[in-house]
């Protein structure tokens, strides 16, 4: 049976339901959670639990309670400003609670653990030149140092204990998730579709020249789930499109889905590299050894989140 922490989120939903199409018992574990979900409408041999990572002994209990062979923990708190202003919090809940699920799957002898971390340990770059597992990393906010901790704290447990512990990198990861928000401005795929669709039109200052190692959701699962099936997988994998896009192709497939969008976005990179500066794409040097390769062409990815995210919107009624 495998544990998915942060089962309500984008990568963690995503995953439970390939966990699930594959045949596997698994454990979705959130915040909050709803089974009625349609999301996981066809989901078979899910189990919903509702709780919190910094709560050990709550952990303790469910882990104990289930017979867990993998841990899969892509639970964080991946506001980058609530972070800065609430650093405890975000310690206690990002490198804590990492802590916490590592340190129990040892005493409970759980044979593997995977952590979902970020592209964002590597801050700011001078170039866009493909970034490697073994690339050195340069924290440069509350977040991201949050989530390198995580990753020193997996490579102990995997060098002092034992334990077949991998850290999984990902980067601007996209799709579809069980509950549609209003998008922030730091996310801008989502946040372009959101106004396009709502307004028929898209007025930004500037951002057309901001690029990002955008990764649509079906690849970082199918690089999930093949470290899952890999024996001794590496110690750290990356899971991206390796591919850099900018936001005028963005923009370009928002001008031939809805021809009739008003669409005036200025060039430049603000206020996208306020959030997150400009870096290269995420490369994996394992590929091979876990028999992956991103595949999702990323018109067909904006695509496929389009009608989605289109969806969603018409039944909460927000389109015109």
């Amino acid at each position: 049976m495998i544990l998915v922490t942060g089962g309500f989120g984008l990568i963690g939903s995503n995953l439970v339901r390939r966990l699930s199409d594959e045949g596997h018992e698994v454990v979705l574990f959130d915040k909050k959670v709803q089974k009625e979900n349609e999301f996981f409408t066809n989901c078979k041999h899910v189990h919903f639990e509702e709780g919190d990572v910094k709560n050990r002994l709550q952990l303790d209990s469910l882990i104990d309670n289930y017979n867990i062979d993998c841990i899969v923990h892509s639970a964080a708190n991946l506001n980058g400003e609530y972070c800065k202003n609430n650093p405890v919090d975000a310690v206690e809940t990002n490198t804590i609670g990492t802590l916490n699920l590592l340190e129990l799957a040892r005493i409970h002898k759980v044979p593997k653990f995977i952590y979902i971390g970020s592209g964002s340990i590597y801050g700011t770059q001078t170039n866009t030149d493909p970034m490697y597992e073994s690339t050195p990393a340069v924290t440069m906010n509350t977040y991201a140092t949050t989530k390198k901790l995580s990753e020193e704290l997996v490579h102990c447990y995997r060098v002092n204990y034992g334990l077949e512990a991998v850290n999984i990198r990902v980067s601007w990861v996209f799709g579809p998730l069980p509950e549609l928000r209003q998008p922030h401005w730091n996310a801008p795929i989502a946040y372009y579709l959101w106004n396009a669709i709502k307004n028929n039109q898209l007025h930004e200052k500037s951002g057309l020249d901001f690029m990002a190692n955008y990764t649509y959701i079906e690849d970082v699962v199918e690089g999930i789930y093949r470290v899952i099936k890999t024996p001794d997988a590496p110690e750290c994998v990356h899971l991206s499109s390796e591919k850099m896009y900018s936001n005028r192709e963005i923009i370009e497939f928002i001008a031939d889905k809805i021809p009739d969008c008003q669409i005036q976005v200025g060039e430049g990179m603000d206020p996208f590299v306020q959030q997150a500066p400009l870096r290269g794409p995420l490369v994996s040097e394992y590929k091979e050894q876990i028999g992956y390769k991103p595949s999702v062409h990323f018109r067909e990815a904006l695509d496929k989140y389009y009608t989605w995210i289109k969806k969603e919107m018409d039944k909460m009624g927000i389109t015109k």
